[in-house]
């Protein structure tokens, strides 16, 4: 089948296989193309460079003659050596290929056979490579640091490309024509992308989600078709970049589960060469015909079609250009860049140090003894000697640090002039430190790069602290409920602050918003010490070192997914953690040293020991601080903020210096979202206004009135209430029934209901939907029954015409000529069919049996039934009944003279009792009334009312009737001698020590005046001693007292 087209697309191919085995001989070294190269390795056995000399197709028609198809160019045996990308210059018959065992991109002469190392610092996962060719470049792609970078072919000229927007970069190829850099990556979000030589200019070709996972590409110089792999779905695509309209096409897939399709390139004459991963093939996919598999390969990765038609001839723009470091291809001619630490003059040529302090991706730490030092960030996998120095660029030490990158600053927490305090210093050279916050306990600083504010946790006023950059207004944003607050992290884009709490009794880590607002608890078992924090901005992870357990752990946002990520040793004390791309570093105090670990393999890279223990780690690169091209509305007249603007998901909030010394305004914003609704889009969601809501398909809103925005940025709802209700359904139709037509049979709503035919509704009443989807209906009841009919006649009788002859109804009936009703009410219709009748019950008698007063039962009141009286007896019974009468009359009367001499006598007795009572004496009350006994020493003690004052003493020894004297006595005066006029204080009222004054008022005085079921009631006295104590001032606390009046009672 012919894949080529007039128009140079290509039809979908759906390869077969043919597997050829094969094994490798030792050729010569001297190979000149058309050949094919491929890298195979084995881990720590063999690593090795493969060739075949010949064309795609040459190598295609020997498969099946031969299992010698492949000799061995270079091989290593029993080294870590890795060889995964590869590339080549043809007209100087040079090989690159990246070594990842040795950190390094090697060069191979092929004429004479010399490896020459031109840069050694990367990572394990360089899987792409490419040459410029006509400007002698390469280019390689480094997944786990995230970065392109470029080197010149004797490695004097090395400079990072590109170090933010990616994920994963793997495969990469140049177009020296054009300009043009082409690079796949299949990080989360699968693209192709394209930049100029140079880096610039860096646009997305496509990321569509059916482009699968883009692993290797390669480049059609001729046509201008860029081609690559997808190792999700094991497809080959194509982009034909002369039209920007085009969209990748499909040009091939293989129908074989057990492959990765990697690494590929292109024989114009032939077709594919593609590596497998996974079942360790190679792959000949020819434009026409079956394809074939090449086994008995430990792990082909890259693959090179070594070809002069692979590099046609270019022009070099760069043959006329006198640049200072390096030149890049460029269509317009070449351009001049510069090396690492040195930016490009006004001249486009000539290079000058750069002044800033930090270049592009470094590690800064601090360590005792005045350090601030740098390190590059890929120290972990460069060549180091057993001891060396570092970059110092300032003398301080520090215990925080942060950046903000776009305005170039450092800020540190430091004890600078013997005084705690933050600095902070612009990035460039011979800056000076200035101090923004003064004294201050910070822990851990954190800088919003997007909104332009700092926070801090100050641990001595345990509370979370928040200025603008320059410190020139700061706040008290968090600070209820805080113990020993210490690591912040924060995350501007997610709006979203984090921090640690080393509160012994609690240890937790905290998440709000960026106001304070929305706290909650996201770790907080199983902790011991978290100190240090750190957000990985690839994976949305927070890490945090544990003190005490001396571990690394991370959670997600929300405290889920927890991962146990590493432990240290038992003495291991943390001073940092920072994380850049696939590496963290680790700040450790016991050992001196600054841990380098590989995140995704959770694997120490290498310990750097220092000569002074480190107090602060941070990473500096812009990727630490991503932006979104979102709006910022702190940044427009400040968010109309008189002092801090803080920016939250629903708009600016303000918040003010305390004390504030101008005029300020807060301001609080209620959240535009709520729970399964929004807020209206007019609504103004700040403190102090209403709203009205709307709420999301499938919900109502269970107010009809708009909502308060609350001075606490909340709105006005009650505990537990939802402004959103879900919509449940309930069902249409009820056994043997439905809902009516007009029914609105969501929750809350109520309906009427009927019954199919044969059955009846047996409520009258609307039915009501609940919130949980179903009709109100109790358990066991039915809402329609089924009809049963009871018969109209009956033994000896029938129902009248009238009756509703179902079940559950009543019916009145008659009985035949000679029978009578047994019953005066109506008779029920069972659900059974039948009529409520008793067991051997007889609705219709015979008359014979029974005399009826009545002539019909079912309307008079008398039913009792009267049996006859014989011939004999019925002559008396006039007489009888008239003797009763008399007598009856006479036992009234009698009654009547009885009670009439009771009355009488009552009368009199009481005016008698009346005049005795005038007469009898005080004594005679007091001995009613139950006069206590003689005390021991022989007075009569006094009753005690608290209405009056009891007089002791004298010829009255009791004057509990005399008239009250507290207008003319002193209350506070206690006669105990006794005598005309003097006044005691109730007895059983126990007084507080004696060394106490009380100044008991009127108010005390006021509430005695109120009498007491009982003298000695807890309640009376318990409060007069409250009221004498808060009279005197003293703390309001009766218990004491009060014990011992109840004591004193009881005795």
């Amino acid at each position: 089948m012919d894949m080529k087209q007039s128009s140079g697309s290509y039809k979908w191919l759906t390869i077969s296989m043919i597997v050829i085995y094969l094994s490798g001989v030792n050729g010569e070294q001297n190979v000149t193309g058309p050949a094919v190269f491929l890298l195979d390795h084995m881990q720590e056995v063999a690593s090795r460079v493969m060739y075949f000399s010949g064309s795609g197709q040459d190598m295609y028609d020997e498969a099946g003659k031969s299992d010698q198809l492949l000799d061995e160019l270079v091989s290593d045996y029993l080294t870590s050596s890795e060889k995964t990308a590869l590339s080549f210059d043809y007209d100087d018959s040079l090989l690159f290929w990246s070594d990842p065992g040795h950190h390094s991109i090697v060069k191979y002469d092929l004429m004479s056979g010399n490896q020459t190392t031109i840069f050694v610092g990367t990572s394990t996962l360089v899987v792409g490579i490419a040459v410029d060719w006509v400007a002698n470049n390469v280019y390689w792609t480094d997944a786990a640091y995230n970065w392109i970078k470029i080197a010149n072919y004797d490695g004097s000229f090395v400079r990072t490309l590109a170090t933010t927007g990616l994920d994963t970069p793997g495969g990469i190829t140049c177009d020296p024509k054009n300009g043009y850099l082409y690079w796949t990556d299949w990080g989360e979000y699968n693209k192709i992308e394209r930049a100029n030589l140079d880096g610039t200019n860096r646009i997305v070709l496509t990321n569509q989600s059916d482009i699968g996972s883009p692993a290797g590409v390669t480049l059609d110089h001729a046509q201008n078709i860029l081609y690559w792999t997808d190792g999700e779905k094991n497809r080959i695509f194509s982009l034909d970049l002369n039209d920007e309209a085009s969209v990748p096409q499909i040009l091939a897939e293989v129908e074989e589960p057990l492959l990765e399709l990697f690494s590929l390139d292109l024989d114009p004459d032939f077709g594919f060469i593609v590596s497998d991963l996974v079942g360790h093939h190679v792959l000949l996919v020819p434009f026409e015909g079956d394809s074939i598999f090449l086994q008995h390969l430990f792990e082909p990765n890259g693959i090179a079609f070594y070809n002069a038609s692979r590099q046609p001839d270019q022009i070099n723009t760069c043959a006329n250009v006198e640049c200072d470091h390096n030149c890049v291809s460029h269509p317009s001619g070449g351009k001049c860049v510069c090396n690492y630490g040195h930016t490009l003059r006004d001249d486009g040529k000539t290079c000058q140090p750069d002044n800033s302090i930090i270049h592009e991706h470094e590690l800064v730490f601090s360590a005792k003894g005045n350090h601030l030092c740098k390190m590059p960030a890929n120290i972990g996998h460069q060549d180091l000697p057993e001891v060396f120095n570092v970059s110092c660029f300032t003398q301080i030490t520090v215990n925080a640090i942060d950046f903000d990158i776009y305005a170039n600053f450092i800020y540190a927490h430091a004890n600078a002039y013997q005084v705690n305090s933050i600095l902070r210093v612009r990035l460039e050279d011979q800056q000076t430190w200035e101090n923004i916050v003064d004294s201050t306990d910070a822990r851990g600083i954190a800088v919003d790069w997007i909104a332009s504010n700092l926070y801090w946790t100050d641990q001595r006023d345990r509370s979370i602290m928040i200025s603008n950059l320059d410190g020139s207004e700061s706040a008290r944003l968090v600070y209820r409920e805080l113990g020993d607050i210490y690591g912040i992290v924060v995350h501007p884009l997610k709006r979203l602050l984090f921090w640690s709490d080393t509160d012994s009794r609690n240890p937790r880590i905290e998440r709000s918003s960026l106001n304070g607002r929305q706290r909650r608890v996201i770790v907080s078992a199983n902790l011991m010490k978290p100190s240090n924090l750190a957000i990985d901005f690839n994976t949305d992870r927070l890490f945090w070192t544990d003190d005490y357990a001396h571990t690394i752990e991370s959670v997600n946002f929300d405290g889920g997914e927890r991962d146990q990520f590493m432990h240290f040793e038992p003495n291991a004390q943390f001073t940092g953690i920072t994380v850049f791309q696939d590496f963290m570093f680790v700040g450790e105090r016991t050992n001196r040293q600054i841990y380098i670990v590989n995140i995704p393999q959770k694997r120490r890279v290498r310990a750097i020991t220092l000569a002074q223990e480190p107090t602060a780690v941070k990473f500096f690169h812009q990727s630490l601080q991503p932006i979104n091209g979102e709006p910022n509305p702190c940044d427009f007249f400040n968010g109309g903020c008189d002092q801090i603007c803080i920016n939250t998901d629903h708009g600016a909030e303000c918040l003010c210096e305390r004390p504030s010394y101008s005029i300020c305004t807060v301001v609080y914003r209620c959240p535009m979202t709520i729970p399964n609704g929004r807020m209206v889009d007019t609504c103004e969601n700040t403190n102090g206004n209403r709203c009205r809501y709307t709420c999301d398909p499938g919900y109502v809103a269970t107010r009809t009135t708009d909502v308060l925005c609350t001075d606490a940025g909340d709105w006005d709802v009650r505990g537990g209430e939802e402004l959103c209700k879900e919509i449940y359904t309930c069902p249409m139709t009820i056994p043997n029934g439905r809902m009516v037509d007009t029914c609105e049979n969501t929750n809350g709503n109520r309906c009427r209901y009927t019954c199919d035919p044969g059955y009846v509704a047996t409520r009258t009443t609307d039915v009501l939907c609940t919130d949980a989807g179903d009709w109100d209906v109790r358990d066991g009841e039915e809402l329609c029954k089924e009809i049963y009919t009871c018969p109209m006649t009956i033994p000896n009788g029938r129902m009248v015409d009238t009756c509703e002859n179902t079940n559950g109804n009543r019916c009145r009936y008659t009985c035949d000529p000679g029978y009578v009703a047994t019953r005066t009410t109506d008779v029920l219709c069972t659900d059974a069919g039948y009529w409520d009748v008793h067991d051997g019950e007889e609705l219709c008698k015979e008359r014979d049996s029974i005399i009826d007063t009545t002539e019909d039962p079912m309307w008079k009141q008398t039913t009792k039934p009267h049996y006859p009286p014989s011939p004999d007896k019925r002559k008396g019974e006039g007489e009888s009944s008239g003797n009763t009468t008399v007598v009856i009359l006479a036992v009234c009367l009698a009654l009547l003279v009885f009670f009439g001499v009771v009355v009488a006598l009552g009368f009199f007795l009481l005016r008698r009792r009346k005049r005795n009572g005038q007469q009898q004496d005080t004594e005679q009350i007091v001995r009613n009334m139950a006069i206590p006994e003689q005390t021991p020493g022989g007075d009569m003690v006094g009753i005690p009312n608290p209405m009056y004052a009891n007089v002791t003493g004298g010829e009255h020894t009791n004057n509990a009737f005399a008239p009250p004297q507290y207008s003319a006595v002193d209350p506070n005066v206690n006669s105990a001698a006794g005598g005309e006029g003097a006044m005691a204080l109730p007895q059983k009222v126990a007084l507080p020590p004696d060394t106490v004054e009380l100044q008991l008022g009127n108010n005390a005085a006021h509430y005695l005046s109120t009498p007491p079921s009982s003298p000695f009631e807890d309640h009376t006295y318990d409060s007069l001693t409250v009221a004498q104590n808060t009279q005197a001032g003293l703390p309001n606390d009766g218990a004491a007292v009060n014990d011992t009046m109840k004591n004193e009672a009881d005795a």
